[in-house]
This record gives C-alpha cells, sequence and structure tokens, in this order.
C-alpha cells in the first residue's frame, strides 16, 4: 500500500515537473498578452516576443523597430539561420515575465545572439555565469571569442596547467586568438626557462654537497 501511495505521489509530482517545462517552453510559442511581434524559424516554429522588451535591451531592435524598416510595422519577422529554442533562450532570459538564468546549455547560443543584436547586459550576464563555472579549455575559447575578461584570466590559468605537447588534442585551442595562444606559449616557455634554472641551481647544489662530502672523506 504505502508503495503505491509512493508511486502515486512521485508520478503526481513529475506531472506537476512535466506541466511546468511544457508551460515554460510554450510561453513564447503561441501569442501571450503583451506579445505584438512574431518571429518564424527555418523550422516553421514561431517565437512570439514584446518589441518594447526588445528595444530595451538591444539597439539593433530599437532602430529596426523605430526606424523606416519594413520591420517597424511587422507583425512577423523570419529568423533564417536560427534556432527557436536558441530564440525561446533567449526571451526567457531577457522578459521580465520568466527572467530565467543562463545555464550551461544556454551560454554559447545566447553569447551568439548578445552579440548579433548588441545585447551588452546579456553578454554581461553571461560573463558572470562563466566565471562561477569550472575552469576549462571550452569556456576559455568562449571567454576569449566573447572578449570575457575575468572569465578568460580565471581560464587562462586552467590553460597554463596543461603541458605544451598536450595543448594540440584540444580543438579549441586552435580557435583562440593569437593574444591567447602567445600568451599561452609565452608563459609555458618561461616556466621552461626558469625550470632549466632551477635544474641548474639544484645540480650546482648537489655538485658542492658532493664536493664537501669528498673533503670530509679525504680528513679521515
Amino acid at each position: 500500500m504505502a508503495t503505491s501511495e509512493l508511486s502515486l505521489t512521485q508520478l503526481q509530482e513529475k506531472l506537476k515537473i512535466e506541466d511546468k517545462e511544457t508551460t515554460k517552453e510554450n510561453y513564447f510559442h503561441k501569442p501571450w498578452p503583451g506579445s505584438d511581434i512574431a518571429f518564424l524559424m527555418d523550422d516553421e516554429k514561431r517565437v512570439y516576443a514584446s518589441k518594447a522588451v526588445l528595444t530595451m535591451v538591444s539597439p539593433v531592435f530599437e532602430t529596426m523597430f523605430n526606424s523606416d524598416f519594413k520591420e517597424k510595422e511587422a507583425s512577423e519577422i523570419p529568423l533564417p539561420g536560427k534556432k527557436s529554442e536558441d530564440i525561446v533562450a533567449l526571451m526567457e532570459v531577457i522578459h521580465p515575465k520568466t527572467w530565467a538564468n543562463v545555464t550551461e546549455s544556454t551560454i554559447e547560443p545566447l553569447l551568439k545572439l548578445a552579440r548579433e543584436y548588441q545585447m551588452e547586459q546579456l553578454t554581461k550576464k553571461c560573463g558572470e555565469f562563466l566565471n562561477g563555472c569550472k575552469a576549462s579549455f571550452h569556456n576559455l575559447y568562449l571567454a576569449d571569442e566573447y572578449n570575457l575578461r575575468m572569465a578568460r584570466h580565471k581560464n587562462m590559468n586552467y590553460a597554463h596547467t596543461i603541458p605544451l605537447s598536450k595543448l594540440h588534442k584540444y580543438p579549441e585551442f586552435m580557435e583562440l586568438s593569437k593574444k591567447c595562444t602567445d600568451s599561452i606559449i609565452l608563459m609555458k616557455a618561461k616556466l621552461l626557462s626558469l625550470m632549466q634554472i632551477y635544474l641548474k641551481i639544484l645540480r650546482l647544489e648537489i655538485n658542492m654537497v658532493c664536493y664537501m662530502v669528498m673533503i670530509k672523506l679525504k680528513q679521515y
């Protein structure tokens, strides 16, 4: 009996979660109070948005909707090459109704869209998220590509721990800017130089110890 009750409770919780996720997913896939523009994707899905919200966060949309462009009076705008899930993720992050957080699965498309539509606050928000993530070569690539200085510094420190002989195993290494790769290689060279100096000093100290031991032995 307890098992069936527990199963029923679990089922109810699962349905609640699924309903919440479905509501969140469908919120921008259908007209909602305040929406006055629809973006048409290649998969023929529509994502509904507010011109007022878009205008506040993006100078590109501000120009599009307030200047003499055809989009000014349009109720539907095609976005070729865009994925509906990426545009939905964008709306969820910038819209006060949802105000979603940046996640590992959304940060890259959000950074691309933030660059395209000049959304400085969104780029900053993505940078703050990246700062809190575990350092990795992929995160270094993102920080370097989108000029996120704090995140780049953090992930550069991680890159410095990777042996020079293994850097080629990371596909993102070849995608880094010249400035970034030069910095990594220069740091490796400095570390190698310091290591060589340390080894020379160590050899001198060993030779000195051996010399002192030989002198002591001759005294006996």
